[in-house]
Order: C-alpha cells, then sequence, then structure tokens
C-alpha cells in the first residue's frame, strides 16, 4: 500500500514550484542546470557537476554525480531529498496559496533505472542518467520498500522535454502523476489528511481543479 499524506504533498508542492519559478526567473535556461541550483558539497566537491555532449547527433550538457545515488550510497537520495527541502523553506518566507502555476507531476521510480542513458539524452540532461528529474523539483518521496518514488514538479517549459524521456524510457520508471494514479487507482494507494482518510476520487477531483 502506498500512502500519500495530502496536506505535506500540496504544501510541500507549492513550495516547489515557487522555488523553481524563482530560480528560473534568473534565465538559465539550460534543461541540466536550471534546476539543479541546489549542489551542496560531497567529499570536498560539488555533488553534480556538467559535461558538454557534443556527438554529431545530439548535442546536450550530461549530469555527473561525484557520488552514486544507488549502488555506491543507496540512501543519498533520502539525505539529498531533506537537505533540498529544508533549503527551499530557508530562502522561501512566504508562498501565494491562490497562485497557480503551469507544469505537470512527473512520478520517478528512481531505483528502477537501468542507467542506459536513453532518458537522459533524449531530454537533454534534464532527466539524468539515473532517470531521476533535477533535485530542484522534489516535493515527495516515498522510499520504503519498493519502487523508491520521487514525486517532481516540471515547469511547462520542461514538459515536452520530460514527455520525451518517459517515451523512451526502456523500463517505464517515470510516468506523469495522473497517469500514475489511474494505473495503481484505489488499490495500491490509500490518501490520508489531518488523520482520515481522503478517497480517491476526492483526490482526483482535486489534481484536475474539479
Amino acid at each position: 500500500m502506498i500512502e500519500i499524506y495530502d496536506e505535506i504533498f500540496h504544501k510541500n508542492l507549492l513550495l516547489t514550484q515557487t522555488y523553481c519559478e524563482l530560480q528560473l526567473k534568473n534565465g538559465d535556461n539550460d534543461a541540466a542546470t536550471a534546476l539543479r541550483t541546489f549542489n551542496p558539497v560531497y567529499n570536498d566537491e560539488k555533488l553534480f557537476s556538467y559535461e558538454e555532449d557534443n556527438c554529431a547527433e545530439y548535442n546536450f550538457t550530461s549530469v555527473q554525480w561525484s557520488s552514486e545515488p544507488l549502488w555506491r550510497n543507496p540512501w543519498l537520495y533520502e539525505e539529498l531529498f531533506e537537505k533540498q527541502l529544508a533549503h527551499k523553506r530557508a530562502l522561501i518566507e512566504s508562498v501565494d496559496n491562490n497562485k497557480k502555476f503551469e507544469g505537470r507531476i512527473l512520478v520517478a521510480e528512481i531505483d528502477l533505472t537501468v542507467v542506459d542513458g536513453a532518458s537522459e539524452v533524449e531530454s537533454k540532461g534534464f532527466i539524468d542518467v539515473n532517470d531521476c528529474p533535477p533535485i530542484d523539483t522534489w516535493f515527495y518521496k516515498i522510499l520504503e520498500g519498493s519502487p523508491w518514488i520521487f514525486f517532481a514538479w516540471i515547469p511547462l517549459q520542461f514538459v515536452e522535454l520530460a514527455d520525451n524521456a518517459i517515451a523512451v524510457n526502456c523500463v517505464g520508471c517515470m510516468s506523469w502523476y495522473e497517469d500514475w494514479l489511474l494505473r495503481e487507482k484505489t488499490s495500491t494507494i490509500k490518501f490520508t489528511k489531518a488523520g482520515s482518510k481522503t478517497s480517491f476520487l476526492k483526490h482526483i477531483n482535486k489534481l484536475f481543479g474539479k
């Protein structure tokens, strides 16, 4: 059973939407770097570095991890999630609960990757070689059991790139939130709000503004 705490989900989503909008105002539209502004130091070097891939068919920025998040340090993802969320909270004093943001929610089952690089190439580095979305976009996690799931806010200007990544992913470890919900349905998902269960239908209606 996958349990989603509805209030935390939407609170973190709004915080992340606000943070991403703030970063994009800086004018960096590079797919790989624009939403990887949180870049902590591990072992005396930045976690993320970048290399230009200028092969004949593709031209994009490749994301390099200084500490491998799955095979060498399996709990790095959980540590990073908490750190990036704390960073957002420290930077953003208040959010506008009535503001509407354009974009979509991506569901990434981050431990199911086969690290073939296809999604990275097709998204021009927006999705990295580990099939993981940019760290600034993370807002909710489920890291108990398997699969490990990150929920990520994808601003409108990067939706097409994320869609390209989904289309070529050979293990199907990424999907849009609404597609994931309809696939999983009530058999595996429970929404909890203030100690009580929120109905699947109510959550779907809220998602689509009904």
